[in-house]
Order: structure tokens, then sequence, then C-alpha cells
């Protein structure tokens, strides 16, 4: 027999699968969060079919291959610099105008440039179209746990292209709201502690349309680096380009380009040698830790060292062949969320990606140059001039006070949970953690839950 799906919890109802875990996900899990191997799941008998993989079955053989890759190529030299500006603006039209329903149409927006790029373009291709009125955008903010200002450059991008506008926020902030409900909890071990609260921020957006379209996917390569390029050109014994390109950059910006080399951390390194295991969880159990030989995992996992094949945009391309925006966009997905909500990202369109991956990393993707340039007059200066700035707060920190989670932990090993976690020692670093948490000390607790709603099927 064999079965298959797009979303695991119709196979999770085939009687002859088996619910064992798989150790190695769970591993993966306590340890980072996530699951590294591109090809489980969480049951030990359910597989993944990785991004860009293709599964032949003839009989009862089975045959996997790869059939798309990103390709490398040799980085664009075009004359002018309104011709990247240009074929940018072209393809932004193209993978927005392909994924634009006919209908009502949610977009996420931001206080950023990659949404609001989105935005701008879908803005106006409905206009053309008759139907900017079926068009809303969505902002998710945190006020009033954190000072979010999001959603009110949100608003600003919003009035500037004319269209409906929706912040929502101010909802309450519960860890592990509803969870150990099976109708709340997610296919599989997550660490997001808020899904209930980001499930009914879906439901919302729903509530409008079945298709959002995001700016997911800009970030990955238009934030690039410039150490790629220079050592690029350096070895290519090209030294007009290096003068013409990062001394251009100099001149005009009056800064250097972000290098990315990681120059300040290997000095760190050097001068003050960390222990490696210093944030290890002491709270894994010592027999599943030795029996996936978890300490050497936990070195694997926080190996900064990259073995990238592009020469120019080394983490992009990494990343976005790890597989970790595939599984980003299966969280997003209606079969994770049991929301009618289809997620378009046109900036992963391959031919986006294919061009973004050639373009000179200076200047173009220093602090998001081609974006800027390329929205000068469609968004509002004040978001064009904004530079990416980092969340700014600490939402578990906000959550400090609110214990009713923990008044549902047993004080002793629940179940499956004791195969994997120490809970005696996991509950003694929770009351030791003086209202300071983090995600690594929830992850035990978020499996817990997980599990309790798994069972109660």
């Amino acid at each position: 027999m064999f079965c298959y799906s797009n979303t695991l919890q119709i196979l999770r109802a085939v009687p002859e699968i088996s619910s064992e875990l798989d150790e190695c996900f769970v591993g993966d899990f306590l340890l980072d969060g996530r699951n590294l191997d591109l090809w489980s799941t969480v049951y030990r008998d359910i597989k993944r079919l990785p991004a860009g993989h293709l599964l032949k079955l003839a009989g009862s053989d089975t045959s996997i291959r790869r059939f798309r890759k990103l390709p490398i190529e040799e980085p664009l030299q075009l004359r002018r610099a309104e011709e990247y500006v240009e074929l940018y603006r072209e393809l932004l039209d193209t993978t927005v105008r392909e994924r634009l329903p006919n209908a009502a149409t949610a977009l996420h927006l931001s206080g950023g440039l990659d949404s609001g790029a989105i935005c701008a373009v879908a803005s106006q291709i409905a206009g053309g179209r008759g139907q900017k009125e079926k068009v809303k955008a969505f902002t998710y903010g945190w006020n009033p746990f954190v000072e979010d200002p999001e959603p009110a450059f949100a608003k600003v991008t919003a009035q500037h292209l004319g269209i409906a506008h929706a912040i929502v926020e101010g909802q309450p902030l519960q860890i592990f709201e509803h969870a150990g409900e099976a109708h709340e909890m997610p296919p599989e071990p997550n660490d997001d502690v808020f899904f209930a609260r980001l499930r009914r921020n879906v439901e919302k957006i729903a509530a409008h349309a079945n298709v959002v379209l995001s700016g997911e996917g800009g970030d990955e390569v238009l934030t690039g680096q410039s150490w790629p390029y220079l050592v690029y050109l350096w070895e290519g014994r090209r030294w007009k380009d290096i003068v013409h390109d990062i001394g251009a950059y100099v001149w005009t910006h009056r800064r250097i380009p972000t290098l990315g080399a990681g120059i300040r951390s290997k000095v760190r390194g050097f001068i003050k040698r960390e222990d490696p295991f210093r944030a290890y969880p002491p709270w894994l159990n010592e027999d599943f830790a030795r029996k996936r030989n978890l300490r050497q995992r936990w070195l694997e996992l926080k190996d900064s060292r990259r073995t990238s094949e592009h020469p120019l945009h080394s983490i992009a391309y990494e990343l976005l062949h790890s597989g970790i925006c595939a599984l980003a966009l299966e969280t997003e997905d209606a079969g994770w969320q049991r929301v009618n909500l289809e997620n378009r990202a046109p900036m992963l369109d391959v031919r986006m990606l294919t061009f973004l991956l050639r373009l000179p990393p200076v200047p173009w993707c220093m602090k998001k140059e081609l974006c800027r340039r390329a929205m000068k007059g469609a968004l509002p200066q004040s978001v064009l001039s904004r530079p990416k700035t980092p969340f700014p707060g600490d939402l578990l920190e906000a959550c400090k006070g609110e214990q009713e989670w923990i008044a549902r932990l047993p004080r002793t090993a629940p179940g499956r949970v004791e195969l994997f976690v120490n809970w005696p020692k996991w509950c003694e670093t929770l009351d030791d953690s003086k209202g300071s948490l983090r995600d690594t000390i929830l992850r035990p607790a978020s499996l817990f839950f997980w599990l309790k709603a798994v069972e109660s099927v």
C-alpha cells in the first residue's frame, strides 16, 4: 500500500500507518526548534518529499530525483543602472499579475519595502482592471504588548496607495492558548507559542478573501553581503569593476557596503573562546541524548561555516535550497492552519529568484537598494528611506506575568515526553528562569501539549 497527501493529517487517518515518533525529528526540534531533515516528518513512518523533488511510483518500486534547482549564472552586466530597475519592475508586474485573482484579494502589508512593493503593484493592476475596491491590505500588529512601529508605517503605505487597510492587533497575548486541544494544535511540534492568536488573524483575513499575497522572499537576496562579490571580482582580476561598483557605492552613500564576512565574530571567537555547550539544554533525557548523539548534533547545528555553491549570494542560495523556506511556507498552508486561505509569494517565483541571484550585490543588494529605486514614487518616501529594523521587543518577556499555561503542566513525567525530556530537571530549569523566558526552554512544553492533543484524537 502506498499513501500520499499534501497534508499530514490525512495520512494520520490511515490505520496501517504507525504513530511512532521520528526520534531524529524530535531531537532536532528540542535542540533547534525545527526539523532540519528535508525528508522526515514527526512520524517515523511518514516521509516528506522535499521541495524541488519528484517521486515516481512504478509497481512496488519508487524513485526520487530533484527536478528543480536554481541556476548559478554569471552576474548581470548591464550598461545602464536603469536597466536593472526596469527588469525588476517587469518581473514584479508579471509575478504579481499572474497571482492576483479577479476576485477579492488580501495583501500582507508590514511597514517595510517587500510587502509594500507587492501591495503597490497589486493595487495598480487591480485598479487597471477596475477592481481596486476588491483589494484589502492586512497588517499584524503587536501593540500594546511591545512598541511596534510597523502598523503606523503600513497605514501610511495603504493611504498612499489608496487601498483598504486593516490593522490586526490588540488581541490577548497568551502563551500556549488552547494548547493541547486537537482542533487547535499544528500538525507537527512547532516553536510558535502564539499559534492560537495567529490562527485568529488568519481567519480575519480569510473572511475577506481566500487568497493573500505576501512579500516573502525579498529578504533572502535583497539584503546581501558585499564580501563574496569583492572576492569574486578580486579573483577575476576585475580591478575596474571593483573601483566602479565598490568605489561608486562608497562615494554615493558615504559608507562601506555591508561586508558580511563574519570578521567580528571570528575575532571575538579568537580572543575569547566560549564553551560550545554553554547553551546546550541540560534537561534532555540522557539515554535519548546518548542514543541520538545529540551533543554532536548540537555542534553540527551551531556550525556557522557555509559551503554554498553560489559565489555571490551564498547565504541566500543555501537558504533557498535548505528546505527552510519550504517548511516556512508549509506552516502558512491551509492544511496547517486549518483555514481556507492560500498564501501566494510573487518574490519566490523562479524567474524572480533567478534574476535576483544574478544581481551584483553592490549596489543592488545593499539594504535593498534595488527595491528602493524601483519603488520611488510608488511608495511613500518615509517607507523608502526607512532602514530595516529588528523586532522592537520581546513577546515572551511581555507575557512573563501570565502563568495560566504553567498551571496546566504536570510536575511528573507526562507520557511519551519522558522518553525525550528529563521532566523534573526541566521543571527546575523553568522555575529558575525567574520570569525570563526563551524559545529554547519552552520546547518541552510545546512537545507535551502537542502530544496531548495528538493522543486525544
